[in-house]
């Protein structure tokens, strides 16, 4: 149920608390604009408002004008209902209206759809930011009710149990894996539809959602694990696998690893020597036997030497031999 707040038609800077005759009368101020200025709408504070909009915000506010109030003069919260701003969950001062569950129960309708909206964004459209946005959101010191949390996950829940089934749908027709040619070789590859679902962006979300995404989890996990296996039983060994199938299994066996702590997968990342960082929309790979600092720092000392000893003591040496010569 999407939420505006009565108080945005009210008169500015009016006293606050007021009767039930100020309202009235408000009301009957607006509806004769209508009459006045013979319009479907009229605008208030610089929006516009039809005569129906106008007669529930009044409605609203007669019913229940205490909360409606403190949703106006929270303004984190009413930012959060109205516009889906998540800075809201940023301070334990905003929380203190939700100590009263009848204030919880009033609310409900307009919080839950928003909270609904804005996880199911955070995880369907992959942004940027949307993981740490997530993980901010469900990190909050917010004292939510557990009965709210089915209902504000509804709709990740319905994408992400969609998403497996098409992922399995796709893996069960999709030839896997695929015979490439290169460099006269018969290399073996993943063919797009299967590999774009093996993304390690729904398994970091996946670990920041509630319990009962457990089997959610274990499923994505299983068909992962599921690719691994067709891929392992045709190819036999890695090379001969093309460099782009490689990765998106070690990707799958990443996968699985976090999502059911599967230990073929483990022991297969173990043997390659990779262990992968989390923090990125692609897995970077760290291979634990080479010393990446150490051969850093070579470069470094290298390109010193190189420019600041090697380069100079040559050009004087060349010089003497030009001298040399040219006396000669």
């Amino acid at each position: 149920m999407k939420y505006t707040s009565p108080f945005h038609l009210l008169p500015k800077r009016k006293p606050y608390p007021f009767m039930a005759a100020d309202v009235q009368q408000w009301k009957e101020e607006l509806l004769s604009k209508f009459e006045a200025e013979q319009s479907s709408g009229i605008t208030i504070h610089s929006k516009k408002y039809d005569k129906k909009s106008v007669l529930k915000a009044f409605g609203m506010l007669e019913a229940q004008p205490k909360y409606h109030l403190l949703v106006y003069e929270n303004k984190p919260l009413l930012n959060f209902i109205e516009k889906r701003d998540i800075d809201f969950f940023s301070g334990i001062k905003n929380y203190a209206s939700f100590q009263d569950p009848d204030f919880q129960d009033w609310i409900a309708p307009y919080f839950i759809p928003q909270y609904n909206e804005v996880v199911y964004q955070y995880i369907s459209t992959k942004e940027m930011m949307s993981f740490h946005s997530l993980k901010r959101l469900h990190g909050s010191p917010f004292p939510f009710p557990e009965e709210w949390e089915v209902e504000t996950h509804k709709k990740a829940y319905d994408f992400l149990t969609d998403f497996i089934k098409k992922a399995n749908a796709t893996l069960n027709h999709e030839p896997i894996p695929v015979v490439r040619n290169k460099l006269l070789a018969k290399r073996l590859d993943i063919k797009p539809k299967v590999s774009e679902y093996i993304d390690v962006h729904y398994a970091k979300m996946l670990n920041l959602l509630p319990e009962h995404f457990e089997k959610i989890r274990f499923d994505y996990g299983a068909f992962n694990h599921r690719v691994i296996k067709k891929m392992s039983d045709k190819s036999g060994e890695a090379k001969r696998l093309t460099e782009g199938a490689l990765e998106v299994i070690v990707t799958a066996a990443e996968i699985d690893v976090m999502m059911r702590n599967d230990k073929a997968s483990k022991e297969m990342l173990s043997e390659l020597g990779i262990n992968v960082f989390e923090g990125f929309s692609k897995p970077v790979f760290y291979n634990a036997d080479v010393d990446y600092l150490g051969a850093y720092i070579k470069n470094i000392v290298f390109v010193i030497v190189f420019f600041f000893i090697i380069l100079p003591i040559a050009g004087y040496l060349l010089l003497q031999l030009l001298d040399y010569i040219i006396g000669h």
